[in-house]
This record gives structure tokens, C-alpha cells and sequence, in this order.
């Protein structure tokens, strides 16, 4: 979980972990992208703002897909989504959430992203559904699941 605002960040890291998921939180770019290049660190998920000081996450997510290629992106962002460059867009394997987001959006966004991880590693869904299902949430398939 990569985001400069220390509320957003504790709000979603947290319901994550709810969910069931193992969380890493960096409040930059640079930070994150220190996680994602040790070898030794499990990552299935970057879930990482697009703008911020410094490093915004498209830049610093392209340079970790250097040596992780198959990872999968959700972006978050207060802009509109149509308002996001060209540049952005090309990040593969990305979805876009935008904030603010519910509970409920995040738990679907992360089950549509966490779907068929590489290296048969089983993903969490009955956990990315735990608060869609206390707020009587149903679907299927994924709306969320589009490039960015």
C-alpha cells in the first residue's frame, strides 16, 4: 500500500488486513519501490496512489516491473480517470479505483486483481468479499477489471 496521506493510507491498510491480506505500507514512491526490489519479499499486489511528491506511482511502479513483470497494479487516485496521461495508461496489469473509495470497492477491486496469481499461490476471495458481504453487496464478475 503506497500513499503520502497517513489517513488514506491507515484506512486502507487496515481493511486490507481485516480482509485477511498481509500488508506493506511505504508513504512514497521511493520507499515502495526499496520494498519491491528485495529479492526476499513476497509481493503479489501494488496498491499505490498515482499522485504524489516525489515518485508518483506510475513512475516508480515501472521501474519495480522491471524485475517484478507479473505483478498486479491497482492505482488510486482523486483525479478522474479520463484526467490521467497517456503516460499512466501504459502500466499493464493495472486497474483504476478511485478515491474516495468504500470498503466494499476495495475488497472488489483487490479480488478482480488477485484472481489466478502466478505460481498457483491462492488468492484470498472469500477475504477481498468479507465487507461486501456484511453490507449485503453481491456480483459477479468485474467492472473494476479494466487498464487504466
Amino acid at each position: 500500500m503506497v500513499e503520502d496521506e497517513a489517513t488514506v493510507r491507515t484506512f486502507a491498510a487496515r481493511a486490507l488486513r481485516l480482509c485477511g491480506y498481509s500488508v506493506l505500507v511505504a508513504e512514497s514512491g521511493e520507499k515502495a519501490l526499496e520494498i519491491a526490489k528485495n529479492p526476499n519479499v513476497k509481493l503479489d499486489l501494488f496498491v499505490t496512489d498515482v499522485v504524489m511528491p516525489g515518485r508518483g506511482g506510475p513512475s516508480w511502479v515501472r521501474e519495480a516491473l522491471q524485475t517484478r513483470p507479473h505483478i498486479r497494479i491497482i492505482f488510486m487516485s482523486g483525479y478522474a480517470e479520463d484526467k490521467l496521461t497517456a503516460d499512466q495508461s501504459s502500466v499493464p496489469n493495472s486497474i483504476f479505483l478511485a478515491k474516495p473509495f468504500s470498503l466494499t470497492q476495495l475488497a472488489y477491486a483487490l479480488d478482480c486483481k488477485c484472481r489466478d496469481l502466478p505460481n498457483n499461490r491462492p488468492a484470498p476471495v472469500a477475504n477481498a468479499y468479507c465487507f461486501a458481504q456484511i453490507l449485503g453487496w453481491r456480483t459477479n464478475g468485474c467492472a473494476a477489471d479494466r487498464p487504466i
